[in-house]
């Protein structure tokens, strides 16, 4: 798959990669090194536009929606992990964030995995009394806005719990105060 070619976390581990050489003995490269010099010959540029991150990251940390609104797209694509099909439109985007933003409880990202406009950042949060753990796997434009953004989220019963919850917010959102 294009979107994790070229992948490296920001807590890359620095595990060897052991071989045998030509002689037959054992050698080792640290891994960092190795994934280094690897995207250099294959002329991978580790680089990201981080404009729509930033906004995104300020969006989570203090729910402020105006950052969220510049951090996106117009013609964002959400997949939401309960709907097969993705939601369009950055107005729709939103109205799930905001919702989310609500559901989920105690919510703390972990680790960055970032590509070429690209970026996976691990997360766990509780919905009511089940913990969550999952991947918000962002794509982003030469612009540094999000484009396309995919959620994952694991345990079954725990994705279940959220469907129901923001079912709730999505419907509360709709009605009238």
């Amino acid at each position: 798959m294009e979107l994790f070619q070229g992948f490296q976390t920001a807590f890359w581990s620095p595990l060897p990669i052991s071989f045998r050489g030509y002689d037959g003995t054992l050698k080792s490269i640290p891994q960092e090194q190795s994934m280094r010099e690897s995207n250099r010959r294959k002329g991978v540029r580790m680089s990201i536009q981080t404009d729509g991150l930033a906004k995104w990251h300020t969006f989570v940390s203090e729910q402020d929606t105006q950052a969220l609104a510049e951090a996106l797209a117009d013609d964002v694509l959400f997949h939401s992990p309960a709907f097969w099909k993705p939601k369009a439109g950055k107005a729709t985007a939103m109205l799930y964030f905001s919702g989310a933003a609500r559901v989920l409880q105690d919510f703390t990202y972990h680790r960055q995995f970032v590509g070429d406009n690209a970026v996976v950042l691990e997360f766990s949060a509780r919905v009511g009394q089940l913990s969550v753990k999952g991947v918000d796997i962002i794509q982003l434009n030469a612009q540094g806005q999000i484009v396309d953004f995919e959620v994952m989220v694991r345990p079954a019963n725990g994705l279940q719990a959220l469907a129901a919850a923001m079912a709730q917010q999505l419907v509360s959102a709709d009605s009238p105060p």
